[in-house]
């Protein structure tokens, strides 16, 4: 057991009770690991459903994945798999989206403007979104994006949105 894992454990504990208590935060999980072994590791407070917080609490990754999506496709697009700026039927070809704005918007919308959050999508998808814990594949999900509306015209504004690294991955 490595000595210095234990140094400061009442100090840490200690910090992750107080940032609970400064932040109004229901729960924490906290650990310190290397590629091979734990450091360190704690569960404070209570979950979204009022649960206990324990070493098998799940905790959605949420925006956390539009970093690591961002990244993948960059890689591609470095090494000649993607282009930014062509439209993203040229990779999703039965890809559609509604829009009261403009006729075949999917055939303006670029990965660049998906990652910048600029096409015009809306925040979630009507299945597999945040709070919908129904959706029984991927498909199903990109399928419903289908049946959203985009917020305006496609480039044409900024919406936060996790449609547009959904479809990106």
């Amino acid at each position: 057991e490595n000595n210095n894992a234990n140094k400061g454990v009442g100090e840490k504990h200690d910090y992750l009770k107080q940032i609970l208590n400064d932040n109004n935060i229901d729960g924490i999980a906290d650990a310190f690991f290397t590629k091979n072994e734990i450091i360190w590791k704690e569960c404070l407070g209570k979950s979204t459903f009022n649960k206990p917080i324990n070493d098998s609490t799940l905790f959605g990754i949420c925006s956390i994945s539009k970093n690591l999506t961002s990244l993948a496709v960059m890689f591609a697009v470095q090494d000649g798999l993607l282009d930014l700026d062509s439209p993203i039927i040229k990779y999703l070809p039965d890809f559609k989206v509604n829009s009261c704005y403009e006729e075949s918007p999917e055939d303006k919308i670029t990965l660049r403007m998906m990652l910048s959050n600029t096409a015009g999508f809306t925040h979630e998808a009507p299945i597999g979104n945040n709070v919908d814990y129904s959706c029984k594949s991927k498909q199903e999900h990109w399928n419903s994006i289908r049946e959203t509306w985009l917020k305006f015209p496609v480039n044409t504004g900024y919406s936060y949105s996790a449609l547009g690294f959904d479809l990106a991955a």
